[in-house]
Parts: C-alpha cells; structure tokens; sequence
C-alpha cells in the first residue's frame, strides 16, 4: 500500500487495511505479506541522516498498530539510488520505491502488489488475488497484446474465446512471430506473469492525445525514434514480478531511463519479453448509453489494438468523460463525479449491498457522514 505524509487516517481506512491484513497474510498462512510505503514529501526531515527524525515522522504519520509494516522514503532516497533520472515525482515514478523495497528490504518475495489507499474490494482478497493471478497464468501468448487492449463487453463480444478468436497477430515482430508459429496457442499457458494490470494495455503510438505520448527518455532501447511499441495501462496498481522491478531499476541506474508511471512496467514487459495480462475483473457502468455506443467508446481501434485508436479513452482530450466518471474504476480526474465514489459512499452509509468488485477512486475527503 502506498501513502504519504499528511494522510488522513479517517473512516474505514484503518478498518479495510485490517481486513487486508487478516484476508491476505493470516488467511495464506504468510504467502502475503502487507507493507505500507509511506512518501515524506518534508525534505527538511532527514529522515535517512537521523534515527530520531525517522522515528518522529513515523509516529506521527502512521498509526501504531501499523507502525510496524511502514516503511518510509522520499525524492531523496530516489535520487541518491537514480541519480541519472532528473525526475522522481509520484506521476513518473511510481514505482521506485517499489523496486527498492523489493531489491532490498523484502529480497525473497517473487511478486508484488502495489495499490493506493482511495482503493476498495468487496470481494475477498484472497480469493481474489489467487484467482487474477491464476487467470494470468492461463493466459497464452498468443494474440496476449492485442487481448490485453480490449475492454470486454460479454454482451456484445461473447465468450472470452469469441473474442480471442477476432484477433489477428499484426504485433508480432519477425522473430516473435517464429516463435509462435513454433510454439502455438498453448505458448505461454502455465507461465506467471510478470506484470498484471487492471486496466486495458493500450499502445498510446495511436491515440491522439495521450498526455504523455512519446515521453520516453534516456532510452538505451530507442523506443521513440524505432517507433517501437509504447504501453500504459493507468492506474499504476498492478502487481509486478521482482524480475521486471529489477530489469527497470538497472535501466534506470545505468542510463537513467524513464517515463510516465502508468506506461514504465507495461513498456519494459514488453520489450524484455516479460508475460504481461491485463485481468478482467468486473467493472459497473452507471449510464444509459447502450452497449454498442459504450463498446464504439472504448473499442475506438482496430483488432490489434482495441482500446488504442485516435480516439481512445486514454486521451487527455477528447475523451468521453461524461461516461468515463459513471465507471466504478478508473483513475481519479478533478472534475469528476466518479461513480466508485457513491458506491463506496452508500456502502458506508447506507450499508448497500454491493456485488464482488474493486472500486477506485474513493477519497474519504469528499465521503458525507450520514447526519
């Protein structure tokens, strides 16, 4: 779990972080693990130089029941690991704390989740991260890219296979594409992923205006200037293997390499050859348009890249937002009356009955107390 400084503990935060705690590390027997990484955005804190100021601002930022699972870090740290990297803020490095976190404090862990805490489920945790990861490990290689883009609309695509079945293989290089070949639909079945994601993986190349299309640098790949394939999947709540974070963590120590958060792990995976799975979880849509507008929305491209065309919902602008804030996930957007936000809002006020799911944005600064 990822804070900072400065957040407000308030409301069902602490009560859902103990349910993570008994769901997932004392229900797995300790196959989970539950950190927090808390960001001190004080500079002034010298909190790495001083054991006392590491102590002082711990107390006073995380409750003591937590106090144990935290850790803290800040740019500092960033940059004393990154120092080629001249960018370290939360929108382009989200995940450096990560790759520290995993290479040096928790070496023996194979894969990680990372999640914000304006994150909710109402599905059992454990349940449900056993069952994305185990439906990421069926996923074969084959077309993997292209399936990744899709939003799935069972109402008008049919079954997960009906869909597989529209793909073509238009993604494949020469060498991958052998490998295919050699291979068939049952490469990659059985294999973990390295990256899974909860949100569609787009090739932004196509979209018109991603906001940080064409954002890659100090690039030993040349992934801009080969007009290589460029990824993202936002919001940067995914869980990582410690093999990608360790393959982006040398990047970046060697040649200072970055880009934006939500597109470093989805890029890398691909050109290292890494499995990435965008899982389908249940996602609500609180509007009245019809299906076939909703899937003309978000299915703008072509086969091989479904939710990447010119007008793709990753677009800064242009895109559909009346309908992108009726989701019950997508990431939060000033402006937006977001869906997820009600939803969690009437679970806790109203004790609403919700279906299996995972709802973000929630911010408990804009939540109304019943009176």
């Amino acid at each position: 779990m990822r804070t900072s400084e400065g957040f407000n503990w308030a409301g069902d935060i602490i009560a859902y972080i103990r349910s993570l705690v008994v769901e997932l590390a004392l229900e797995s027997g300790g196959v989970y693990e539950l950190f927090i990484l808390v960001q001190v955005k004080d500079l002034k804190q010298h909190i790495f130089l001083d054991p006392e100021a590491y102590d002082r601002v711990l107390r006073k930022h995380v409750p003591e029941e937590f106090r144990g699972m935290a850790y803290l870090w800040n740019e500092n740290l960033l940059k004393d690991w990154y120092p080629e990297v001249p960018n370290h803020s939360y929108i382009h490095q989200a995940y450096q704390a990560l790759q520290l976190f995993a290479n040096n404090i928790a070496p023996d862990f194979d894969y990680f989740w990372q999640f914000e805490m304006d994150w909710r489920a109402t599905t059992p945790h454990l349940k449900a991260f056993e069952r994305m990861a185990s439906w990421a490990k069926d996923q074969p290689r084959l077309y993997l890219n292209n399936m990744n883009s899709a939003w799935y609309l069972p109402s008008l695509q049919g079954s997960w296979n009906d869909l597989w079945m529209l793909m073509n293989d238009t993604l494949w290089n020469d060498k991958r594409a052998a490998e295919v070949r050699e291979h068939g639909k049952k490469w990659g079945v059985g294999e973990e992923a390295d990256l899974i994601t909860l949100a569609p993986i787009v090739d932004v190349r196509t979209t018109n205006f991603w906001l940080f299309k064409g954002m890659v640098h100090n690039d030993p790949l040349q992934i801009k200037k080969k007009k290589l394939p460029h990824f993202a999947a936002p919001v940067a709540m995914t869980r990582t293997s410690k093999q990608l974070l360790s393959a982006v963590h040398t990047l970046q120590q060697q040649y200072g390499f970055w880009m934006a958060s939500e597109a470093t792990m989805e890029t890398m995976a691909y050109h290292h050859g890494f499995k990435a799975v965008h899982v389908q979880h249940p996602v609500f849509f609180h509007g009245t348009e019809e299906d076939q507008m909703v899937d003309w929305l978000f299915n703008s491209g072509g086969p091989e890249n479904l939710g990447g065309g010119p007008d793709s919902q990753y677009n800064w602008v242009g895109a559909a937002h009346i309908v992108l804030e009726k989701l019950t996930w997508w990431w939060p957007r000033e402006g937006y009356d977001h869906y997820s936000q009600h939803v969690w809002s009437d679970f806790l006020k109203k004790g609403t009955c919700l279906p299996p799911g995972m709802f973000h944005p929630f911010k408990w600064e804009k939540f109304k107390s019943p009176k």
